[in-house]
């Protein structure tokens, strides 16, 4: 399955050089509603898999501008989109432990940048055999 989020990827790690990436502030906010929405339509299908115990293969692909993209780390962009993916999936309640079988399910990830003028972020998802 394919999910694509149509917003630049907001990179938590490069934030305090959002501005002279061209980002804004509220990138952050926008790109979490964005996951959402994309993942919306997948989540039960999603979810079975990851509580049927059944390993996930996840590739992204990050889409942006030169100015963007050279200052994204990879390996951290693949770690938080990973992160961020399992929390659409299984929210964080306030004050409440999240067990470990609803943490952590992508058995093997991979992720790549790609110049392009018009950013977005493509994640393909599927199960490994």
């Amino acid at each position: 399955m394919k999910i694509v989020v149509n917003l630049p990827f907001a990179s938590r790690k490069t934030a305090h050089d959002w501005l002279d990436a061209g980002m804004r502030k509220e990138s952050a906010n926008d790109w979490l509603r964005e996951l959402g929405r994309a993942i919306q339509p997948h989540k039960d299908h999603l979810s079975k898999l990851i509580k049927d115990g059944i390993k996930i293969k996840v590739h992204a692909a990050i889409y942006g501008k030169p100015n963007q993209i050279k200052q994204l780390d990879i390996h951290d962009a693949l770690a938080q989109i990973a992160d961020q993916v399992t929390d659409v999936l299984f929210p964080r309640q306030k004050g409440k432990t999240t067990p470990q079988t609803e943490d952590r399910h992508f058995w093997q990830v991979y992720a790549e940048k790609i110049i392009a003028e018009k950013p977005k972020v493509e994640i393909e998802v599927e199960e490994l055999t």
